[in-house]
């Protein structure tokens, strides 16, 4: 069977798979309010109830996190992350209103960058070479590299066969 629910479908197949359409449409439904949520809380321009719709919202979602039976959706399975979302993120848009400013992509950015540098040094002091790394690309922030100047010799090399001749001789060589 093909579960459908609007634009969302599920490619659990007769094949051994049988589960209830109620588990399906529970599935689809956490998903669909999770983008809900996600769009309201990206919203660049919140409206004066925002943080009264994601605590809402986000509570709703997570009585439905629980609500489906499976090994994965228990009450031990609720993270950190779901309860900020439910009590702490609305108090932020209250504040704050847009919180993408507050988004952690530049700090997630800086630790994978530094994680491979870390893991790919061959050195004893892996964390200072880091350290210096840091420093000195801090340091040449403020240049630019010019780009290289490019003038092309011969336009008839590639108007008048010469691309041509080049790839013959190459093929007649192997």
């Amino acid at each position: 069977m093909l579960f459908s629910y609007g634009r969302y479908t599920t490619p659990f197949q007769d094949e051994g798979c049988s589960l209830p359409d109620a588990f399906l449409h529970d599935v689809v439904q956490l998903w669909k309010d999770f983008e809900d949520l996600y769009n309201l809380l990206s919203n660049e321009t919140p409206t004066p109830n925002a943080s009264d719709e994601v605590h809402l919202k986000g509570k709703r979602w997570i009585e439905l996190f629980l609500r489906i039976k499976s090994d994965g959706h228990q009450r031990k399975f609720v993270t950190p992350y779901m309860h900020a979302m439910v009590y702490h993120i609305p108090y932020a848009i209250r504040q704050y209103g847009n919180i993408k400013q507050f988004s952690c992509q530049g700090v997630e950015k800086h630790n994978d960058d530094s994680k491979r540098n870390y893991f790919s040094s061959n050195r004893w002091d892996a964390p200072g070479e880091i350290m210096m790394a840091e420093h000195r690309l801090e340091l040449l922030q403020q240049y630019a590299r010019d780009r290289r100047q490019y003038t092309k010799h011969s336009s008839e090399y590639w108007h008048q066969g010469g691309i041509q001749a080049t790839r013959s001789q190459l093929r007649e060589s192997n």
